[in-house]
């Protein structure tokens, strides 16, 4: 079998965002070999939003308050390592709105967690320190 160099450009794009969409410690599983990358039918059907685990107003209200509360980025991340939650990227985005961070679609958990800690804590502690300067 021959394959073009079009068609493999499409397959190695495919396995990058396959790579991309996993969680931290799905990627972790693969490297350690514990996991293995399996190959399904783009067709099949999505959940919908009724079927989707959802967000409650309360628990996003909880975390921005968390967070606005913490005094160190590690703090922060602590609070976010502690939520448990069946779909945390979507948590995750979710708590990104109402923090005013901008998340890319393939973004991964990491990724929006650290874009979260970063403009809500990160900026905090950065304004704080200017004052310091200043005063």
């Amino acid at each position: 079998m021959t394959i073009s160099k079009q068609q493999l450009s499409k397959l190695l794009f495919a396995f990058s965002d396959a790579l991309e969409s996993m969680e931290d410690h799905e990627f972790d599983l693969l490297l350690e070999g514990k996991a293995k990358l399996r190959i399904a039918s783009a067709a099949a059907p999505k959940k919908s939003k009724s079927q989707a685990s959802v967000v409650s107003e309360e628990t996003l209200k909880d975390l921005v308050s968390l967070l606005n509360q913490a005094e160190s980025r590690e703090a922060a991340e602590n609070i976010l390592s502690s939520v448990s939650f069946p779909r945390k990227r979507d948590l995750l985005k979710e708590l990104a709105k109402r923090c005013n961070v901008v998340v890319g679609s393939k973004d991964s958990i990491s990724m929006i967690e650290e874009r979260i800690i970063e403009n809500v804590v990160g900026a905090k502690l950065t304004s704080k320190a200017f004052r310091k300067l200043i005063l």
